[in-house]
């Protein structure tokens, strides 16, 4: 069952990843309308709700984990531009959670920031969905994304500019009082429990980040 819909998953994928390549090829020569091309979308909607839609949660979760995988290891930017909203569509229409989304994404081996259109596409979506979760779940989310930033400490800020802003926006996001993700006194908690002030300092404004707590 797992080998099956893994197949599948990566069939769905590399169609979407064909049709691309096949734009690109004889762009100049065939004309797209907007119509056209919205009509491609909403069919890939379809068929990615169709193969997760069926799965326990325990196979979903799987899934998911695959689905990441392989948009880790895309290197053209529209096309995991185009991927990522498929995946942001999928927690619009309730088939996964926004949670098992976020956690996926964190988990994956492949975000570093040296891979940066999946390092800035997965911290964009987490930034979109977010709000979706409860504080519990945006406290765990919280532990890992300082522990990805505590990683770009040694790098050099201009190189991965937009890396560092991609996950400013998210930390940004969750230290706001008034987005109420989290209460102030768990984001303190959390990082006098496992972080060193100083050692945060380094991700771009987060100083300005922190000072409204």
């Amino acid at each position: 069952m797992y080998r099956c819909q893994k197949a599948k998953l990566k069939a769905f994928v590399d169609g979407v990843l064909s049709e691309s390549a096949l734009a690109v090829a004889f762009h100049g020569y065939v004309k797209h309308s907007a119509e056209d091309q919205m009509r491609r979308y909403k069919t890939y909607q379809e068929s990615l709700r169709n193969l997760l839609s069926s799965l326990s949660e325990a196979d979903l979760a799987v899934a998911l984990s695959h689905y990441v995988n392989l948009l880790s290891a895309i290197k053209n930017t529209q096309k995991s531009k185009w991927l990522f909203a498929l995946l942001e569509d999928i927690v619009t229409f309730e088939i996964v959670s926004a949670r098992l989304v976020c956690e996926t994404l964190l988990k994956c081996e492949s975000l570093v920031f040296t891979n940066e259109d999946f390092w800035c596409f997965s911290f964009t979506l987490i930034d979109k969905i977010i709000s979706k979760i409860d504080y519990k779940g945006v406290r765990d989310l919280l532990k890992t994304i300082l522990d990805k930033a505590q990683g770009m400490r040694s790098s050099n800020n201009v190189a991965v500019m937009n890396q560092f802003r991609a996950i400013e926006k998210v930390l940004g996001a969750i230290l706001d009082r008034n987005n109420c993700l989290l209460p102030s006194y768990l984001i303190l908690d959390e990082l006098q429990k496992n972080f060193r002030l100083k050692d945060l300092i380094h991700i771009g404004n987060l100083q300005n980040l922190l000072h409204p707590l």
